[in-house]
């Protein structure tokens, strides 16, 4: 859908590149979420401005030998997102030196205190975040602000990424911790549906026990002897022609989900 495009940023050769080193793939914990402060419309050339971040951060911050933002979303229509630095490289793109040695950071052109997201946007953000996460052990999502909380700034010092960011983000994340709880929920659900036959959920599904592997089931030359396994575990008799040929092309986590939901399932095991 979208294309991670890698592109070349103005860097020092030397000095602050030296100091900051990179990251091993487990000192990467975090992706930290920016914006760059300074509104952003369709006419603005997303390279143009990344390119013109990394020559600011090179002559007035110290410590920077590049872009402060691995990756940068524009407001640009365009499927791409623009990647500056490797995600092993450390850069200085919060005032936290722990974030900074162990993040990696994406920022959006614009200003989300005063604009709003586009629905382009949000798509990019949320494909990039799970692009990261399966290049890296960081699970953890968080935003600038988020890391400039200290004792003394209960509140942080910075407004980044904007609150119309935030408010994105935290949604987003809500419903990642509910679709894992859900999920979790699930399988204990298959688990006492599947015992109900008094046999072990391992033994039914072949010691694919956790919701993702059940999903793999779906075209397994097993596939068939394990529907018997769940029709006699659930509905205490084997299964018709007529049943097979409707599960399957279903992958066995909604074949489950489906039998529970029967007419049938329910009355027979409003009896056990």
């Amino acid at each position: 859908m979208f294309v991670v495009k890698k592109i070349e940023l103005p860097r020092l050769q030397k000095g602050g590149q030296k100091y900051w080193g990179y990251n091993s793939e487990e000192d990467t914990q975090f992706i930290v979420i920016h914006h760059d402060g300074v509104y952003a419309g369709q006419e603005v050339d997303p390279i143009q401005r990344y390119e013109s971040d990394s020559r600011y951060s090179i002559a007035n911050r110290w410590y920077a030998y590049s872009a402060q933002y691995h990756f940068m979303i524009g407001v640009d229509s365009s499927d791409f997102i623009y990647q500056g630095l490797s995600i092993k490289e450390k850069t200085a793109h919060c005032s936290n030196l722990y974030y900074n040695m162990h993040s990696v950071a994406i920022s959006i052109q614009g200003n989300y205190e005063i604009q709003e997201m586009t629905q382009l946007q949000k798509d990019k953000l949320d494909f990039l975040i799970e692009w990261l996460k399966e290049r890296m052990p960081a699970k953890e999502v968080t935003w600038h602000k988020e890391t400039s909380k200290t004792k003394t700034y209960p509140n942080g010092t910075t407004v980044c990424p904007g609150k119309n960011i935030i408010g994105y983000l935290k949604e987003t994340l809500n419903k990642q911790a509910v679709s894992e709880e859900e999920k979790k929920k699930f399988q204990n659900e298959i688990a006492k549906i599947l015992m109900i036959g008094g046999n072990p959920i391992d033994y039914i599904s072949g010691g694919y026990t956790t919701f993702d592997d059940l999903e793999k089931w779906a075209d397994s030359p097993e596939k068939q002897g394990i529907l018997n396994e769940i029709y006699d575990a659930m509905l205490h008799r084997p299964k018709d022609p007529e049943g097979s040929k409707y599960w399957k092309p279903q992958d066995l986590v909604s074949i489950i989900r489906g039998i529970k939901n029967s007419k049938e399932f329910k009355v027979k095991s409003s009896k056990f």
